[in-house]
Formats: C-alpha cells, sequence, structure tokens
C-alpha cells in the first residue's frame, strides 16, 4: 500500500526504493513489539498471553517452539489444539517463555530491524523526512523494545503467583532454553 500511494502520488523512484526498504522492516519490528507487549501483558488486553488464550501463535510463540524439545513443542501444541483453554493454562507457559531467553532474543531482532531500517532511510530519503521517520517512529519503537526486557521481570514480579505457585513446576532449573 505504501508503494502503490508513492506511485500513484508520482513521487520519484528513490522515495519508492525507501518506502521498499524500510516499510517491512519497520512493520515487522512493530509486529514483534506488539507480540511481546502481549506475552507481557502490557497490551492492555488484561493479564499476560491474551494471544496464547485465543489460540493464536505469535512470533515470540514460535521462537519459543523453535529452541524447544519434541515434548515441549507437543504439550504447547496440545493447549493451542483445545477449544477451552483457560488463563490456568496459560500462566505456567508465560512463566516458560520468559525463562527461555525468547524476550531477550526479540528485543535484539527489533533492534536490528531497526537499525536496518533507519540505515535505509539515512541512505535513500531527505534529511527532513529522515528526521520525522526517526521521531515518530523508529526512536520511539526503539525505546519501547529497550524496555520490555525490564518490563518481563516486573510482570514477574507483579504476578507472585504466577512466580511461587507454578514456577517451581514450569521453570526447572533456570537456563536460557525452552527446555
Amino acid at each position: 500500500p505504501v508503494l502503490g500511494a508513492l506511485l500513484l502520488g508520482d513521487k520519484q523512484d528513490r522515495s519508492a526504493d525507501a518506502a521498499i526498504r524500510v516499510t517491512p522492516l519497520a512493520g515487522t519490528a512493530i509486529q514483534i513489539q506488539d507480540d511481546l507487549q502481549d506475552v507481557l501483558g502490557t497490551k492492555g488486553r488484561g493479564l499476560p498471553g491474551a494471544d496464547l488464550l485465543e489460540g493464536k501463535l505469535t512470533w515470540p510463540w514460535i521462537r519459543f517452539l523453535d529452541g524447544a524439545t519434541p515434548a515441549v513443542k507437543g504439550e504447547l501444541l496440545e493447549l493451542l489444539n483445545q477449544r477451552d483453554r483457560r488463563r490456568k493454562d496459560v500462566i505456567p507457559w508465560i512463566n516458560r517463555i520468559q525463562a527461555s531467553g525468547v524476550i531477550t532474543d526479540a528485543n535484539l531482532r527489533i533492534a536490528a530491524l531497526l537499525d536496518r531500517a533507519s540505515q535505509a532511510s539515512l541512505r535513500l530519503l531527505p534529511e527532513g523526512v529522515t528526521h520525522c521517520l526517526h521521531q515518530r517512529l523508529l526512536d520511539p519503537l526503539r525505546a519501547l523494545a529497550d524496555t520490555t526486557e525490564t518490563l518481563s521481570h516486573a510482570t514477574l514480579r507483579a504476578c507472585p503467583t504466577m512466580t511461587t505457585a507454578l514456577a517451581p513446576r514450569t521453570l526447572g532449573t533456570a537456563s536460557r532454553s525452552p527446555n
């Protein structure tokens, strides 16, 4: 849609090239950040894990599955296939994903995407447009990504029932793998 609008507006090839390079990078970073906010419960939809409760397999969960053992994969896919998922079924998975290192990986991915978008915008867009893009989109996204790791720890502290009642059963030993 962005490229179509530029072409219809008779913009130069340089602007179209910038849109082709910058928009998907920033859009992917926005989507991963949105998925992380759901995992952390900072999306405004209540407690953490609303997407998982609805049966949505989002970027953090796909990344989690990439590093999981076959048994853990089977357990999560079984939950996703249930018709009646309940909050109490989702909470142990929130603990698992937060202990797995996926949140840190997602933040690194967001930072890399934003850096690539920033570099492309600096090369391809006029200075004023680049400044506006950074001020209104890329810089706020980078700041939000920088706080996500802190938010993951704050979520666990704010929900002591998750850490005290469920963590011993779901976290096992402290490690960065989802096993």
